[in-house]
This record gives C-alpha cells, sequence and structure tokens, in this order.
C-alpha cells in the first residue's frame, strides 16, 4: 500500500493544494456566465415595446380607456387599458414580450360605462377612427419607444 507519508505518521497522506483548482473553476464558471449574457444581449429581440400616458388636454387622466394600435403590414392588433394614472403598455396576443416590429394606427376608445349609462364622452370623436385619428408609430425589432399622448376634447356640437 503506499501513501505519502508526512512525518512521522504513516497514515496521514498528503494533501493536494485544491485552492489553485478552485480558483480556475471559478474563473471558468465566470467566463462561461459572462459570455451566456453576452450573447443573450447581442441576439437582439424580435419584438419592441410601447409604453405611454394618455392625458385629456388638461393634463387629467384618461381611465379605463382602451388603446389599440393596429399593424398597417398585417392587421394585426396590440392592445392595452389605462389605468387610475392614464398609464398604457401594448401587448398582442402573441406576446406578453412586447409588440412585433412595424407601422401602427392608433385608436382610443373610451370606456363606456356597462352599465346602459352611456357618459358623455370626454376625448374628441376622431380618436376612435384610425384614418382620423393621427396616431400611429413605426417600432423598431429591440426598441423602447415611450408614446405619450395629449389628446382633444370633443367638439361642440351646434
Amino acid at each position: 500500500m503506499s501513501s505519502c507519508k508526512v512525518g512521522g505518521n504513516p497514515y496521514q497522506t498528503s494533501r493536494i493544494n485544491s485552492r489553485p483548482i478552485a480558483t480556475l473553476v471559478t474563473r471558468i464558471v465566470g467566463w462561461i456566465a459572462a459570455s451566456a449574457l453576452l450573447s443573450a444581449g447581442c441576439q437582439g429581440s424580435d419584438v419592441g415595446e410601447v409604453t405611454g400616458k394618455a392625458l385629456r388636454r388638461d393634463g387629467t387622466p384618461l381611465v379605463g380607456a382602451r388603446v389599440i394600435a393596429r399593424s398597417v403590414a398585417t392587421g394585426k392588433s396590440a392592445t392595452a387599458s389605462t389605468d387610475s394614472e392614464g398609464q398604457f403598455e401594448l401587448t398582442s396576443s402573441e406576446s406578453t414580450d412586447g409588440i412585433p416590429p412595424g407601422e401602427y394606427r392608433v385608436i382610443i376608445m373610451e370606456d363606456r360605462d356597462g352599465m346602459g349609462v352611456r357618459p358623455k364622452p370626454t376625448i374628441a370623436a376622431k380618436y376612435g377612427n384610425a384614418t382620423y385619428s393621427g396616431l400611429t408609430f413605426v417600432l423598431e425589432a429591440g426598441e423602447a419607444k415611450v408614446m405619450d399622448l395629449s389628446l382633444d376634447p370633443p367638439v361642440a356640437r351646434r
């Protein structure tokens, strides 16, 4: 039986200095992790993000409205609901991480009370029609776009 004897004790074996090996392993793991993070960041994204705030011209938030953006190329829509501060984030039915790049036309639909009561509109009717709303954007892959809206009041009827 062979063993490395240290001192005069035949049962005590020498220990290999494991510190250089542990340091090497730590460095290799660090390089692998850093490479994975860098390569993930370099691949880019095939979607973009659109967030914003919908405010009336007087600065009050448009609460509970639907923001609908329709792709000019595909006709597919991305939607959002405004919160208590008028903020929204568009999402598509295909992805919760954003929306596909492209040109979009936008409409805004005010919350209409589902109780049979039709409240008076607080924004111009043009925002309900993509042809007349004047709200458009172009989104690039990987882009984070902010779309802050200042919406006109309804046109007074005579």
